[in-house]
């Protein structure tokens, strides 16, 4: 059965962190910072298959049902039918989470896929964050409504949780929670 919540009972605080598209380290080379929808329509196509450098180009795609899918068919109805495309093409190499996704893009050579810059700072990882339409992700960006793609997380609390979960809530929202999530690459929307 499903459960049903009362709006007026729930506090929630939305962390949005935002989703990039990236590129693995280069260990002494550097790709150039930035790609368009249209070189991304044509990666997932598989008409781009190396990067400017002449560098081989490997994809790495999160399953059909993914929010990271989700959101990069979102870009236009064009990147819909490419990535759709790109799923539906053998030997591809899809990730099943999110550690998995990072550790693809990281250690396959001339890798590209999705993350966040959560993510990336704080697992250090060692990925590029790549400019989308000239626009480089971060909370910055996202704040200013420059940069539109994120993830949304709800943490959502009522009369019924666990006092604990409650206190953590309030905390998430506190100046010291927003400067810590802030430091490793969360953003804050409001609190309904």
């Amino acid at each position: 059965a499903a459960a049903t919540v009362c709006a007026s009972t729930v506090s929630r605080a939305l962390l949005s962190l935002s989703f990039m598209i990236a590129s693995g380290s280069l260990r002494g080379g550097r790709l150039d910072p930035g790609i368009t929808t249209t070189e991304l329509i044509r990666i997932y196509k598989s008409e781009q298959t190396t990067w400017p450098s002449g560098r081989p180009l490997r994809l790495v795609l999160r399953p059909k049902m993914d929010s990271d899918t989700e959101i990069t068919k979102s870009l236009s109805p064009e990147m819909s039918q490419a990535v759709d495309a790109a799923l539906a093409r053998e030997g591809m190499i899809v990730a099943v989470t999110d550690k998995a996704s990072a550790d693809s893009i990281e250690t396959t050579p001339g890798a590209i896929g999705t993350t966040t810059l959560a993510q990336i700072i704080s697992e250090k990882r060692e990925l590029q964050p790549l400019a989308l339409n000239g626009v480089m992700p971060s909370l910055k960006t996202l704040a200013e409504g420059k940069y539109p793609y994120y993830r949304a997380f709800f943490v959502v609390t009522g009369p019924g949780s666990n006092p604990l979960a409650r206190q953590f809530a309030v905390f998430l929202q506190s100046p010291t929670g927003r400067e810590l999530l802030q430091k490793n690459g969360h953003g804050f929307g409001p609190s309904k």
